[in-house]
């Protein structure tokens, strides 16, 4: 707000969050009302001075008992942020509860990540990279899946789609979830749904792909159901266990195109939709492109 108005963008003064200070860097930090909540959430009193700047508050952290705890205070000024763009372009007002929740979970999936050793990931079955799509081995099919989220529709959607060893179409099944799902937790969603797909269809041999790492990554850690996207990864490995020779790999967006193309189609397509015969037109082009490359 400050660097908005020092080139004289007429923007209001007011904090969105308390509704009664001034909006600067310090207050929305540091001296809010609501944001004091949150920090007591923590067990740490903002309210012990009026801060002049951020930095002396982040020092006043530093310095305090509190200081081992640098990455949680880190988080919850970006989950403070998040939530008050979240009330600027959403008109979604969050409680202190889920500005605090939210920094947890998000620094516990990026210390899962820290953990997880990329040689491993590289080296078990959880593996991959490919930059372009390529046929499965002979006695394999492949399922490429994906999720979209979008700003124009109140859902978030997904798709998976199977093709054989020589590359030809099988079948493909996209759906959608009446919510707004961050990115990430999107696909952990889409994961989950491909997989159950894939057992009720009594499917083996398949390399499934997605374009998420991070998902990879945290699938071969060691997941503890503590956030809503590790719970749905922890379903994921669940339904793994009950499969036979089904392996999950990460590739480049370059390499998924068919399932992001039509995982964007939910857009303007709700519901669940199965295609068993025939690919949906719009995806001929794409599908003729994996098997030239």
């Amino acid at each position: 707000m400050d660097a908005l108005r020092a080139k004289r963008c007429d923007v209001s003064n007011c904090c969105l969050l308390c509704e009664t200070g001034l909006e600067s860097v310090p207050h929305l930090f540091a001296n809010c009302a609501f944001v004091s909540q949150c920090w007591m959430l923590l067990g740490v009193n903002s309210n012990t001075q009026i801060w002049n700047s951020l930095l002396e508050f982040l020092n006043w952290l530093d310095s305090s008992r509190n200081a081992n705890r640098k990455e949680m205070f880190i988080m919850v000024l970006w989950s403070v942020w998040h939530a008050r763009n979240n009330l600027l372009w959403n008109d979604v007002k969050e409680s202190p509860k889920q500005v605090v929740n939210r920094a947890s979970s998000v620094l516990h999936q990026w210390q899962m990540v820290q953990k997880a050793s990329m040689q491993v990931v590289l080296e078990n079955e959880f593996g991959g990279g490919l930059l372009s799509w390529e046929k499965p081995k002979e006695g394999w099919s492949k399922v490429n899946v994906d999720a979209a989220c979008f700003r124009t529709a109140p859902w978030t959607g997904f798709a998976a789609v199977e093709r054989d060893a020589r590359g030809f179409w099988v079948s493909a099944i996209s759906d959608t979830k009446m919510e707004h799902l961050a990115p990430v937790i999107a696909e952990a969603w889409a994961l989950k749904e491909a997989l159950s797909w894939i057992k009720n269809r009594n499917m083996s041999n398949v390399v499934v792909e997605v374009d998420c790492l991070q998902i990879v990554q945290l699938l071969s850690s060691d997941i503890q159901p503590t956030s809503y996207l590790l719970c749905l990864l922890v379903d994921c490995v669940d339904v793994l266990k009950t499969l036979m020779n089904v392996k999950v790999y990460f590739v480049y967006r370059s390499a998924n195109s068919v399932a992001h193309s039509l995982a964007r189609s939910t857009s303007s397509m709700s519901g669940r939709r199965v295609w068993s015969d025939d690919p949906p037109e719009f995806l001929l082009n794409v599908l003729l492109s994996d098997l030239n490359q």
